[in-house]
């Protein structure tokens, strides 16, 4: 799975063969600030995705539009069942095709000025509603929150050992909304990924530019997702301020709900026979 804060939807075509094959290689694509006031068009190897789009808005009869967002979600490997989509947010409710798991993907973006502050407590409250009726489905929020939530805490939620109960960043910096982010996040059962896992530790910079870095591109998740998770990596595509995050989760290939196969083996059918005539 990949988010990717991409500054502009024509970035996702200036992609080297390497990047491009690594993006294609994700199930799930998390996009936002598409600045595009049109629906993406998807040919050649985008066709295997479904894509579902909040479109940029233009404030004025100049310049881009502002924001955004897309989840492209593949079509072999999942169905969407449900959507909530808000300028600010996409919420999807997927199906595992194979296994029919329920999960839920919210893909966010939130512009930095602290008057939109309101629009993650909205986001939060929206999400506590799916919540309730799908209590038993994995939870995946990834985003660009524009909040900075420091260098370090520790978690409250029992994780598994491949998931780093003490998170560590290199962005020591708190912010106001860094501040409601984590008191939110506290009160709802979900931990933040970033810095706790395989190739993260301590959490990278997600945006960098010439007046600074900051850590403001977020994986998160409930309990039932932590066990799922192998590792969290920071991409180091060159085409925007903001990095791609690619986050590797088992549960897009097992299903512990199978049961398991029984592989026939010829040459134990006599000893069969002859243990159940005993």
């Amino acid at each position: 799975m990949l988010f990717w804060n991409i500054e502009g939807i024509g970035n996702l075509f200036n992609l080297d063969s390497s990047e491009r094959d690594s993006t294609l290689n994700c199930d799930i694509i998390c996009l936002v600030e598409t600045w595009s006031r049109d629906n993406f068009k998807l040919t050649g190897q985008w066709q295997k995705y479904d894509c579902t789009q909040v479109n940029a808005v233009r404030l004025s009869n100049r310049g881009r539009g502002i924001g955004g967002i897309i989840i492209l979600t593949d079509s072999n490997k999942f169905a969407v069942t449900g959507s909530t989509l808000n300028e600010n947010f996409i919420i999807l409710r997927v199906k595992n095709t194979k296994s029919n798991e329920v999960i839920i993907i919210a893909n966010v973006y939130i512009q930095p000025q602290s008057e939109k502050d309101e629009a993650l407590t909205e986001f939060f409250d929206t999400l506590q509603q799916i919540r309730e009726s799908n209590s038993n489905s994995q939870l995946i929020i990834c985003g660009d929150f524009n909040a900075r939530i420091g260098r370090e805490d520790m978690s409250e939620i029992n994780l598994p050992p491949i998931i780093a109960n003490r998170r560590l960043s290199k962005d020591s910096t708190i912010n106001q909304r860094g501040k409601l982010l984590n008191e939110i996040i506290d009160s709802n059962d979900i931990e933040i990924l970033n810095g706790r896992t395989i190739n993260d530790i301590p959490g990278n910079f997600t945006y960098v530019c010439q007046s600074g870095s900051s850590c403001i591109d977020l994986f998160m998740g409930n309990p039932q997702v932590m066990n799922c998770v192998t590792s969290l990596k920071v991409l180091k595509f060159p085409h925007s301020n903001h990095f791609p995050i690619q986050l590797n989760l088992g549960l897009f290939i097992q299903n512990a709900s199978h049961e398991p196969k029984i592989k026939w083996n010829q040459a134990k059918m006599l000893e069969y026979r002859s243990w159940n005539h005993k």
